[in-house]
């Protein structure tokens, strides 16, 4: 085991930070703290209507969160609520106690009088519960259905800065012609502080959304493993054109083997080149490999 590469200290901790276990193992590392704050945040949850007033709707709230500060954030996710119909959800939050701009809070629907606070750490996430069954602190039912015992998944990524209608009107069609109920798609908002910060391994870091199209079924529904597979990576596809990167995790040698260069490039851009000089430097045999091998 050679722990210790002379010279290769920073480029190895620039790797390590998008390639992980494509490219060495850590087995200890050193990182700063911060201090965990409370924060505030609310659901705004609305029932889908047609397409045309879904998508008005989130063009409407998209442009409205483009302009919030760093400090706070909203994700907005489209799947199924208690009645497993069609649910838009929109999760505003704000650290240190940071006030919505009234433009915002009027773009979604929502008052500061329905802020709950709660620690960082028990923020409930994005739960499609109707607003009768929100409650104070950390809601495991929106966090269960991915890990529930019998729940098969398969996810898909995909960075995006910006998302015109058409594009929205590709997301609505999908998730309402989803093959099962289980099946959503999740934008979690980026923007802020992840535009302002070097990209480092990655292709970009200049997009407002990271776009999660979750696709779930069950041990019993094994006739819908292709059809839940076929319908995220076309969904994935229509959305490509409107990309701008998507993360390593994304990258997957076994299902899509014969994407893997396109797939690599999406996810490290030009420092792929960079990343696989360092690669043959520390594991030359490629045995650390995760999902995918570095080396060409």
């Amino acid at each position: 085991l050679n722990n210790k590469s002379e010279g290769l200290d920073k480029d190895i901790f620039w790797g390590i930070r998008g390639a992980g276990p494509a490219l060495a193992v850590v087995t200890k590392i050193i990182l700063r703290a911060y201090p965990i704050t409370s924060v505030k945040y609310t659901r705004v949850i609305r029932k889908s209507a047609t397409d045309d007033e879904d998508v008005a709707f989130l063009r409407k709230c998209e442009l409205a969160l483009r302009k919030l500060p760093k400090e706070q954030s909203c994700d907005i996710h489209i799947g199924s609520g208690n009645d497993n119909e069609i649910t838009l959800g929109l999760f505003p939050m704000t650290l240190l106690d940071k006030k919505f701009d009234s433009n915002f809070t009027d773009a979604l629907g929502f008052t500061e009088d329905s802020l709950m606070e709660c620690s960082y750490c028990d923020y409930p996430g994005a739960s499609l519960a109707s607003q009768d069954k929100q409650t104070e602190g950390r809601d495991e039912a929106a966090f269960s259905a991915q890990t529930a015992a019998g729940v098969l998944t398969y996810m898909r990524n995909m960075f995006v800065d910006e998302l015109p209608s058409e594009a929205w009107h590709v997301i609505v069609g999908a998730v309402k012609n989803r093959p099962t109920a289980m099946c959503s798609v999740a934008l979690q908002h980026t923007g802020g502080t992840v535009r302002s910060t070097e990209a480092g391994i990655f292709r970009c870091r200049d997009f407002e959304f990271s776009v999660v199209i979750g696709s779930m079924w069950t041990e019993n529904q094994t006739d819908m493993r292709n059809k839940c597979m076929k319908w995220a990576d076309e969904l994935w596809q229509k959305l490509l054109e409107f990309g701008t990167g998507t993360y390593p995790a994304d990258v997957d040698n076994f299902r899509r083997s014969d994407r893997i260069e396109s797939e690599l490039e999406l996810a490290f851009g030009k420092n792929l080149k960079r990343l696989r000089q360092l690669k043959k430097i520390i594991d030359p045999e490629s045995i650390l490999k995760g999902t995918y091998a570095l080396n060409s």
